[in-house]
């Protein structure tokens, strides 16, 4: 989803209003910015589900491969 938001200055800081569509469930959302320059908002629980379930399911993929052992492994 792509959308506009509004950036303001409130006091000494500035704000960014989300719309309504994008509001987050957390209370406080971690902001990153990265070396190019995109500024990121996340949630560190969410992000810290999502990393689990990653990495469970690279467990399980692990553990049950699905190339059998006569077929060749890809290339990436």
């Amino acid at each position: 989803m792509k959308v506009t938001a509004k950036v303001f200055k409130s006091g000494n800081s500035w704000a960014v209003r989300l719309p309504a569509a994008l509001k987050p469930q957390a209370k406080e959302l971690f902001i990153e910015r990265r070396r190019n320059g995109d500024i990121i908002l996340y949630d560190e629980k969410l992000r810290k589900e999502a990393h689990a379930r990653q990495m469970q399911a690279l467990e399980e993929l692990m553990a049950n491969p699905v190339l059998g052992k006569d077929e060749p492994t890809p290339r990436l």
